[in-house]
């Protein structure tokens, strides 16, 4: 399978299980399940922080849709940053898998990212959070500080290498 393909699929199907634990959306099926609502909630969580942090910016969606309609009550800008983080963990696997390195900016660009996420994820309020997803949320952003100190890394010995490409 082509590399960006079964990214689609990943992001697609993280993207579809987020959007199945709404009420209103295969009229509830999933939404009540809690099993599913904790893996669903475990795996989407640094997204979920992401929009939190920014949720005041969000759009009213009752402007676009006519009451009534369930549709109104999907918040997209949370399913597109499941999407895209989705898409940003299976390019990264792909890089790993086909031995490729990326460039100084490129290394620098995704050390802030993820020191950005995990730090957002180690200074989020729990207020509200089972102790369960509180834990989850510390081993989110434990990953997310390894793997940038893993960039920083990178991104200092290609400073150091004679031969900067970008």
């Amino acid at each position: 399978m082509k590399t960006w393909a079964w990214r689609i699929l990943l992001s697609a199907a993280n993207v579809l299980m987020a959007a199945a634990t709404s009420p209103q959306v295969f009229h509830g099926a999933f939404a009540y399940n809690p099993g599913f609502y904790f893996l669903v909630n475990s795996l989407d969580l640094v997204p979920r922080a992401l929009v939190n942090l920014t949720f005041v910016h969000q759009m009213n969606h009752h402007l676009f849709w006519p009451k009534g309609y369930w549709i109104q009550s999907v918040f997209w800008e949370y399913l597109l940053l499941v999407f895209l983080f989705w898409w940003w963990v299976g390019s990264n696997i792909d890089r790993r898998i086909s031995l490729r390195r990326s460039g100084p900016t490129w290394t620098w660009v995704e050390f802030t990212l993820a020191l950005g996420l995990s730090l957002m994820l180690f200074f989020e309020s729990r207020t509200g959070h089972s102790q369960a997803l509180g834990l989850i949320s510390t081993a989110w952003g434990i990953v997310l500080m390894g793997y940038s100190l893993l960039q920083l890394f990178r991104g200092i010995a290609i400073l150091r290498s004679p031969a900067v490409t970008t």
